[in-house]
């Protein structure tokens, strides 16, 4: 049976904590798609002058990540990338090891995979924390630069720091399911650190660039199937907010969740109404949480 909770009522504790998460939840989803939105008004896509064509070099107009000189993503067709102006700087000292890098039409959404000695690779967007108070400053297809507190330094690929300039050596191509894995990983990471509802919004800006499947891992939220929901898995960072394992978010204004491209949909329709009526089940029991939001809000 369905109960409608009435912001008027005054509600049990574990009905607060999931009326508190279903906002954050529609504050970060609504926000991915605004930001998507305003991308696509704002910055479309610029037109650059490319370096004279030699070789056996081609011109692509399909749009492709740029492969490093090691090809560690494969040998992809090139993107059309800011020239951004080469900084001399040292080589790092830090015990970190570049595995990857991702180079986008806009610097600043450029990235690398990176990782401490030995260790797992995580994924970074220029401007984050990589270690202590060192951020990523810029991405380059045979390096990248540390920034700490205004101290530039150089990470190269193994090859280039130890064998010179020049000198590739081939790769194995990677696994998609693992550079995929790295950057949930490194989201739910950052959704483990929130302490606040506000910094979700910070954190919703980065998810702008990810996919909605990217997001909904790194939320810990498991699609049961088109039109069954969304279950909250045993490593869910929602466990923090009240939700139990096994939970399920259903529906939102009568509407069934499960499937991306229809949830996305979904959201310019909420975010137009500026309500929403979201059904969770928990075990045999469902319940509503009514929320507005807004402007106001």
């Amino acid at each position: 049976m369905v109960a409608a909770v009435d912001q008027t009522v005054e509600l049990l504790p574990w009905q607060r904590w999931v009326k508190r998460l279903a906002s954050l939840i529609l504050t970060l989803l609504c926000a991915w798609l605004l930001a998507k939105l305003v991308w696509l008004i704002v910055a479309p896509a610029p037109v650059h002058l490319m370096p004279p064509v030699t070789g056996q070099q081609s011109m692509s107009g399909a749009p492709a990540l740029s492969a490093s000189p090691v090809h560690l993503f494969g040998e992809v067709g090139q993107e059309a990338v800011v020239a951004v102006k080469n900084v001399d700087a040292p080589d790092t000292r830090l015990r970190l090891e570049l595995l990857g890098v991702m180079q986008a039409s806009i610097a600043e959404a450029s990235s690398a995979i990176i990782a401490q000695k030995g260790g797992k690779g995580d994924f970074y967007r220029v401007g984050d924390i990589v270690q202590g108070r060192t951020k990523l400053g810029g991405v380059y297809t045979d390096k990248v630069i540390l920034d700490t507190a205004g101290k530039l330094e150089t990470l190269k690929f193994e090859e280039f720091s130890s064998r010179g300039v020049g000198v590739s050596a081939r790769a194995d191509e990677p696994d998609p399911r693992d550079v995929r894995d790295a950057k949930v990983s490194t989201l739910r990471d950052r959704f483990s650190r929130i302490r606040r509802p506000s910094e979700f919004m910070g954190i919703a800006s980065d998810a702008a660039l990810q996919s909605p499947e990217v997001v909904i891992d790194g939320l810990g939220l498991d699609p049961i199937g088109v039109g069954e929901g969304y279950s909250v898995s045993d490593s869910s960072v929602l466990l923090k907010a009240g939700m139990k394992k096994g939970d399920v978010l259903l529906s939102i204004n009568g509407q069934s969740l499960g499937d991306a491209s229809s949830d996305q949909a979904l959201l310019e329709q909420v975010m137009q109404e500026g309500r929403a009526q979201i059904e969770v089940q928990r075990g045999n029991s469902r319940f509503m949480i009514n929320q507005s939001f807004g402007a106001q809000n």
